[in-house]
């Protein structure tokens, strides 16, 4: 073989090899970018995921928020509500007729008297506490109505005041005045 042969026959091999070499690279470089592509995209798709994750989350802490909050301001309604109506059994009751009052006060007394010694009551129905105890009139005090029971060294207190009578029946029937105010079970 000539010298010209074996130049040639090397070039051609090495010019085989060089695109053997290029080929190689350009599928390793495509493989690269493919891979590349398919991470970024994956990595796209979970923060996607992600940021839907937490709108969802944000969305459901807001609406729970936004719910305690109407909650909190219907239950301060209803207080205010209930507060109103007690303040108004009150002055209805206060307000009675003499004579309706004069009734009430008698039953009051014969159960304070029960155990008391003395009797208070307020100025307003001093004059009818009174005419009806049976048991030293012991003073004025400050109430819509409804007296207080005591006993001679004061240890023993009987309050059948109406802010007292209306507070515990307030208490035991709540449930009741619920549903007929609100419509609540």
């Amino acid at each position: 073989m000539s010298l010209e042969r074996v130049i040639e026959d090397t070039l051609k091999k090495s010019r085989e090899r060089a695109e053997e070499i290029r080929r190689s690279a350009e599928e390793e470089r495509k493989r690269i970018i493919e891979e590349a592509e398919r991470r970024a995209a994956e990595i796209k798709e979970k923060k996607r995921r992600e940021a839907e994750e937490t709108a969802k989350r944000m969305r459901i802490q807001e609406l729970s928020s936004a719910r305690i909050e109407a909650k909190r301001r219907l239950l301060k309604l209803q207080k205010e509500l209930i507060e109103k109506c007690y303040q108004e059994a009150l002055k209805a009751i206060s307000e009675l007729p003499e004579e309706r009052r004069e009734k009430i006060l008698e039953r009051l007394i014969s159960e304070a008297e029960k155990e008391s010694e003395r009797i208070y009551s307020n100025k307003k129905e001093e004059e009818i506490v009174r005419k009806l105890a049976k048991v030293e009139y012991g003073g004025n005090i400050d109430c819509a109505g409804g007296v207080i029971g005591e006993n001679s060294d004061g240890s023993v207190r009987i309050d059948l005041r109406y802010e007292t009578i209306f507070s515990s029946l307030f208490e035991n029937s709540m449930k009741e005045i619920k549903s007929m105010l609100f419509g609540e079970k």
